[in-house]
């Protein structure tokens, strides 16, 4: 069941940029050319998850009850019976859905830091969860500023699905 709601979630997601992109004239799928730059996509993501696995251990190192709640109560009973091949839709769906609207329509209309204000703050459900905002924040500057240096929607959103893979 919540891998449903997950997925119909993300294609709400998907649905809204084509939409928005079609009316407001930003053709944000031009941009998935897929270039040699391409492929090391899911290499930084799961870099990026590496960096936040080290993160989240040297704060769990002083009793940072936030991430230990994150991580024990809400990620491992979420994922926890997903076998790969879930995990490997889940990651590609989310990647390209929320690429697509956060980066490929909401960066064009609102520029990197609004746009990832927003990410940020969709990635918080409630206060005891704020750190996977803050981190989410982080990530979706550095996937804001790699699209717009070099154009590829098709990188950013290799590089969010191999982070999300390497998370689940």
């Amino acid at each position: 069941a919540i891998f449903l709601f997950l997925l119909l979630a993300e294609f709400i997601i998907l649905a809204l940029a084509v939409t928005w992109g079609i009316f407001r004239h930003i053709y944000w799928w031009n941009d998935l050319g897929l270039t040699t730059i391409v492929i090391w996509g899911p290499v930084i993501g799961a870099l990026l998850f590496g960096a936040g696995i080290l993160i989240y251990r040297l704060l769990s190192g002083f009793s940072f009850t936030y991430v230990k709640y994150m991580i024990e109560e809400i990620l491992q009973p979420l994922f926890l019976n997903f076998s790969i091949p879930a995990a490997l839709g889940v990651a590609l769906i989310s990647g390209i859905c929320e690429e697509s609207f956060f980066r490929g329509i909401l960066q064009a209309e609102l520029g990197i830091w609004v746009s990832n204000i927003i990410f940020a703050l969709l990635h918080t459900g409630s206060r005891k969860v704020w750190l996977a905002g803050l981190w989410a924040g982080i990530v979706g500057i550095f996937l804001g500023y790699i699209y717009a240096v070099t154009g590829s929607l098709s990188l950013v959103i290799l590089i969010h699905a191999g982070h999300n893979f390497a998370a689940i």
